[in-house]
């Protein structure tokens, strides 16, 4: 029950971010030109490799911690762990800052003064999930994007301004602020605490989480391969389009990704067969829901900003590729790093990440739009997503799970096809339910075990 109740309280909070998110998500791009908009997802793409920049010290730290409970750990160790991050990441942002004032490049020096910030908000997110405090977890989800919603729209409405340099500082504030907050509200609890003298458990960090950093940025890699190919090689335009639809995705992967990370301690704790099995079912009957999602922001598109409808397209068929993102995100990659087995877990991104380019490559030289890229992305997905269900025992695709899939994109498609995304919702939505029918007993389970929770 306490993993039901833990999805609950983060899924509750991230209903609320996800509101703030689709509200800054299509105001921004509304108000900014495209270029201006290109200009400010270029920023974002570049800040998602900040995190390496930590050399796998604060994932050695989400291993070292995980499935353990905050009463049990010495905080004298994690006061100097801590201490000697922030050091560390100053050090780097300063490095980069001279060499972003000395090229002259605005977006170098913005990035420079996001690591800080950036990289201490994932060591707090990434401790407190290993941990299971999903209470602060879920205050940060909910918090951030309402600052950036908040100095967005003083941005767009009271300054009026089309600057992407504006909107960049204002997430570089909202970062700032929120570990600001953290830091003085956790600060009691060690400010009196001496701080530990041990550099060889300094070192076991990076050592334990140097394998998983290489299998994390591989995982950025192939995440990012569709927006760097536009980037590099299609127009300023064609980039914007692909980034808006991107975003939109990353919308309902935030969501994704928070279930995810609830997953992690329980799994840590609890490591068995059936459970994982009935897991990825779930997994599976949830995300497959979420596409229907893609007829509201269809609607929302149109009517709102229908200067980025060439986008619908891309998102329609990104969408696509939303069961596959869930088990891998949600699943797979958690048990690699609950087995430790970062050697296999490097080794299976490294070949995913290979057949990616292989098919984005592909997709490029044969057509050269962002349609292709589009498709290209989704058979990566779905391509890992059975790769690595030979990984695990009870994982691998059974007849059932391979038909509702199937059935399911055939659903989803017919119904982007419809010219009203009113009628295309109407008709996911129906035949949906008739074939989720299949797994009755588990979406079953999962309704009395609901039930429980918001009767206690």
């Amino acid at each position: 029950m306490s993993l039901v109740r833990d999805i609950i309280k983060v899924s509750v909070a991230n209903i609320l971010s996800l509101l703030a998110a689709v509200i800054t998500g299509f105001i921004v791009p509304a108000f900014l030109s495209i270029e201006q908009y290109a200009y400010l997802k270029t920023y974002t793409l570049i800040l998602s490799f900040a995190g390496i920049l930590h050399f796998g010290f604060i994932d050695g730290i989400y291993l070292k911690y995980g499935g353990k409970y905050f009463k049990d750990l010495d905080l004298r160790i994690l006061k100097l762990e801590k201490t000697f991050f922030i050091l560390f990441q100053f050090l780097f942002a300063i490095i980069i800052m001279v060499i972003g004032i000395i090229i002259n490049e605005p977006l170098i020096i913005a990035v420079a003064a996001a690591i800080l910030p950036y990289n201490l908000l994932s060591f707090y997110q990434l401790f407190y999930q290993a941990i299971g405090q999903f209470n602060i977890y879920t205050k940060i989800r909910l918090t951030l994007p309402f600052i950036i919603l908040v100095f967005n729209i003083f941005l767009i409405y009271l300054l009026k301004t089309q600057n992407y340099i504006y909107y960049i500082s204002a997430e570089i504030a909202a970062y700032s602020i929120l570990v600001i907050y953290i830091e003085y509200s956790q600060y009691s609890k060690i400010k009196k605490l001496t701080i530990a003298s041990n550099i060889m458990l300094l070192s076991e960090n990076f050592r334990i989480g140097f394998m998983i950093l290489l299998g994390n940025l591989s995982l950025i890699l192939f995440t990012m391969l569709g927006r760097w190919i536009v980037k590099l090689w299609m127009t300023d335009a064609d980039f914007a389009y692909y980034s808006f639809a991107s975003s939109i995705m990353q919308i309902l992967t935030l969501v994704i990704s928070s279930i995810a990370m609830t997953f992690y301690p329980y799994l840590s704790r609890v490591y068995q067969e059936r459970d994982i099995t009935q897991l990825k079912i779930q997994l599976i009957l949830i995300s497959t829901f979420l596409s229907s999602c893609y007829f509201v922001f269809n609607f929302a598109v149109i009517q709102f900003i229908p200067k980025y409808e060439t986008s619908l397209k891309i998102l329609a068929i990104l969408f696509i590729s939303l069961p596959a993102y869930t088990v891998v995100n949600a699943l797979y990659i958690n048990l690699y790093k609950i087995r430790k087995d970062g050697r296999r877990y490097i080794m299976v991104i490294l070949i995913n990440l290979i057949v990616a380019c292989i098919l984005s490559g592909a997709a490029y030289l044969i057509r050269k739009d962002i349609i292709s890229i589009s498709v290209a992305t989704v058979l990566s997905y779905y391509f890992w997503m059975y790769y690595s269900s030979r990984d695990f025992e009870g994982l691998k695709p059974t007849i059932k799970e391979i038909f509702f899939i199937t059935a399911y994109l055939v659903i989803y498609i017919l119904g982007v096809l419809f010219s009203s995304p009113f009628l295309g919702i109407g008709f996911f939505l129906a035949f949906y339910s008739l074939l989720s029918l299949i797994y009755k007993h588990e979406i079953t389970q999962l309704i009395s075990k609901l039930r429980l929770l918001v009767a206690k």
